[in-house]
Protein backbone atom coordinates (compact mmCIF):
# COMPACT_ATOMS: atom_id res chain seq x y z
CA UNK A 1 0.00 0.00 0.00
CA UNK A 2 1.84 3.64 -0.81
CA UNK A 3 1.62 6.04 1.16
CA UNK A 4 1.70 9.61 1.32
CA UNK A 5 2.81 12.17 4.54
CA UNK A 6 3.62 15.32 5.16
CA UNK A 7 6.32 16.82 7.63
CA UNK A 8 6.08 20.35 9.52
CA UNK A 9 8.88 21.76 10.91
CA UNK A 10 9.12 24.70 12.53
CA UNK A 11 11.74 27.69 12.65
CA UNK A 12 11.35 31.16 13.97
CA UNK A 13 11.53 32.28 10.96
CA UNK A 14 9.21 29.84 8.39
CA UNK A 15 7.80 26.71 8.70
CA UNK A 16 8.05 24.24 5.79
CA UNK A 17 5.66 21.06 5.18
CA UNK A 18 7.69 18.16 3.08
CA UNK A 19 5.94 15.86 0.63
CA UNK A 20 6.91 12.17 1.07
CA UNK A 21 8.43 12.82 -2.10
CA UNK A 22 10.92 15.55 -0.87
CA UNK A 23 8.92 18.13 -2.46
CA UNK A 24 9.18 21.30 -0.05
CA UNK A 25 6.70 24.10 0.25
CA UNK A 26 7.97 27.01 2.14
CA UNK A 27 5.86 29.76 3.89
CA UNK A 28 8.10 32.64 4.27
CA UNK A 29 7.21 35.50 7.55
CA UNK A 30 5.07 37.39 5.78
CA UNK A 31 6.24 41.31 6.75
CA UNK A 32 4.12 42.72 9.33
CA UNK A 33 0.77 44.71 8.70
CA UNK A 34 0.44 47.92 9.84
CA UNK A 35 -1.66 48.71 12.17
CA UNK A 36 -3.67 52.47 12.64
CA UNK A 37 -3.53 52.64 16.66
CA UNK A 38 -3.87 56.42 16.58
CA UNK A 39 -5.42 58.59 18.57
CA UNK A 40 -8.82 58.45 16.52
CA UNK A 41 -10.93 58.40 19.91
CA UNK A 42 -10.00 61.88 20.69
CA UNK A 43 -10.24 62.88 17.28
CA UNK A 44 -13.95 61.58 16.55
CA UNK A 45 -14.86 61.66 20.36
CA UNK A 46 -13.54 64.96 20.83
CA UNK A 47 -16.55 65.85 22.63
CA UNK A 48 -16.29 63.15 25.24
CA UNK A 49 -12.65 64.06 26.05
CA UNK A 50 -13.59 67.86 26.06
CA UNK A 51 -15.97 66.70 29.04
CA UNK A 52 -13.22 64.57 31.61
CA UNK A 53 -11.68 66.01 34.11
CA UNK A 54 -8.17 66.63 34.53
CA UNK A 55 -7.61 63.37 36.63
CA UNK A 56 -9.72 61.17 33.98
CA UNK A 57 -7.84 62.45 30.85
CA UNK A 58 -4.60 62.39 32.13
CA UNK A 59 -5.61 58.56 32.86
CA UNK A 60 -6.81 58.27 28.92
CA UNK A 61 -3.78 59.98 27.30
CA UNK A 62 -1.48 57.52 29.98
CA UNK A 63 -3.81 54.36 28.66
CA UNK A 64 -3.03 55.61 24.56
CA UNK A 65 0.23 56.18 25.32
CA UNK A 66 0.44 52.69 26.28
CA UNK A 67 -1.21 51.59 23.97
CA UNK A 68 1.23 53.49 21.08
CA UNK A 69 4.55 52.03 23.16
CA UNK A 70 3.05 48.56 22.72
CA UNK A 71 2.31 49.02 18.90
CA UNK A 72 5.45 47.54 17.76
CA UNK A 73 4.86 45.02 20.24
CA UNK A 74 1.16 43.92 19.01
CA UNK A 75 2.38 44.10 15.51
CA UNK A 76 5.03 41.74 15.66
CA UNK A 77 2.66 39.38 17.66
CA UNK A 78 -0.13 39.56 14.67
CA UNK A 79 2.42 38.88 12.53
CA UNK A 80 3.99 35.47 13.78
CA UNK A 81 0.32 34.61 14.89
CA UNK A 82 -0.48 35.38 11.02
CA UNK A 83 2.60 33.67 9.65
CA UNK A 84 1.65 30.23 11.35
CA UNK A 85 -1.91 30.44 10.27
CA UNK A 86 -0.67 30.65 6.92
CA UNK A 87 1.40 27.48 7.47
CA UNK A 88 -1.42 25.68 8.86
CA UNK A 89 -3.63 26.32 6.09
CA UNK A 90 -0.95 25.63 3.64
CA UNK A 91 -0.38 22.08 5.42
CA UNK A 92 -4.32 21.32 5.45
CA UNK A 93 -4.13 22.20 1.49
CA UNK A 94 -1.79 20.52 0.92
CA UNK A 95 -3.43 17.30 2.66
CA UNK A 96 -5.96 17.58 1.50
CA UNK A 97 -4.89 17.35 -2.16
CA UNK A 98 -2.82 14.26 -1.58
CA UNK A 99 -6.15 12.91 -0.74
CA UNK A 100 -8.19 14.31 -3.47
CA UNK A 101 -5.01 12.51 -5.64
CA UNK A 102 -5.78 8.94 -4.03
CA UNK A 103 -9.42 9.46 -4.35
CA UNK A 104 -9.03 10.46 -8.26
CA UNK A 105 -6.60 7.56 -8.25
CA UNK A 106 -9.10 5.27 -6.67
CA UNK A 107 -11.57 6.07 -9.73
CA UNK A 108 -13.72 7.56 -6.81
CA UNK A 109 -16.25 10.25 -8.03
CA UNK A 110 -17.24 13.23 -5.92
CA UNK A 111 -20.58 11.44 -6.14
CA UNK A 112 -19.78 8.12 -4.96
CA UNK A 113 -17.44 10.06 -2.14
CA UNK A 114 -21.06 11.54 -1.01
CA UNK A 115 -22.52 8.07 -0.30
CA UNK A 116 -19.67 6.96 1.37
CA UNK A 117 -19.22 9.55 3.58
CA UNK A 118 -22.70 11.02 4.37
CA UNK A 119 -21.06 14.76 3.30
CA UNK A 120 -23.02 16.93 0.74
CA UNK A 121 -20.93 16.82 -2.75
CA UNK A 122 -20.83 20.33 -2.65
CA UNK A 123 -19.47 20.15 1.09
CA UNK A 124 -16.91 17.92 -0.29
CA UNK A 125 -15.96 19.85 -3.34
CA UNK A 126 -15.57 23.30 -1.17
CA UNK A 127 -12.75 20.76 0.95
CA UNK A 128 -10.72 20.02 -1.80
CA UNK A 129 -11.00 23.43 -3.62
CA UNK A 130 -10.79 26.12 -0.60
CA UNK A 131 -8.21 28.51 -0.59
CA UNK A 132 -8.46 28.63 3.13
CA UNK A 133 -9.69 24.99 4.38
CA UNK A 134 -10.28 24.55 8.11
CA UNK A 135 -11.13 21.65 8.29
CA UNK A 136 -11.95 18.86 11.29
CA UNK A 137 -9.69 15.61 11.84
CA UNK A 138 -12.81 13.69 11.93
CA UNK A 139 -14.11 14.98 8.33
CA UNK A 140 -10.02 14.02 6.86
CA UNK A 141 -10.45 11.07 8.61
CA UNK A 142 -14.36 9.61 7.34
CA UNK A 143 -12.53 11.47 3.72
CA UNK A 144 -9.71 8.66 3.53
CA UNK A 145 -11.42 6.00 5.38
CA UNK A 146 -14.17 6.53 2.21
CA UNK A 147 -11.19 5.71 -0.49
CA UNK A 148 -9.58 3.40 1.69
CA UNK A 149 -7.08 4.71 3.48
CA UNK A 150 -6.27 6.10 7.06
CA UNK A 151 -4.74 8.89 8.66
CA UNK A 152 -1.91 8.61 10.72
CA UNK A 153 -0.33 11.35 13.54
CA UNK A 154 2.83 11.95 15.17
CA UNK A 155 4.06 14.01 17.94
CA UNK A 156 7.37 14.53 17.72
CA UNK A 157 9.67 16.81 20.07
CA UNK A 158 11.83 19.77 17.80
CA UNK A 159 8.98 22.28 16.70
CA UNK A 160 9.39 25.49 19.03
CA UNK A 161 5.40 26.79 20.33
Amino acid sequence: MATSSLKLSCTEDDCTATAISGAGFVRPRPSPIPLNLDCQMMNRGSHAVGNMTDDERAAFEQAVAEEQAAKAENVAASGDAAMRLRAEAAIAMQLIALLKTEREAAGVSLSEMETRTGMQKSALSRLENSAAPNPMLSTLQRYAAAIGKRLDFAIESGCDP
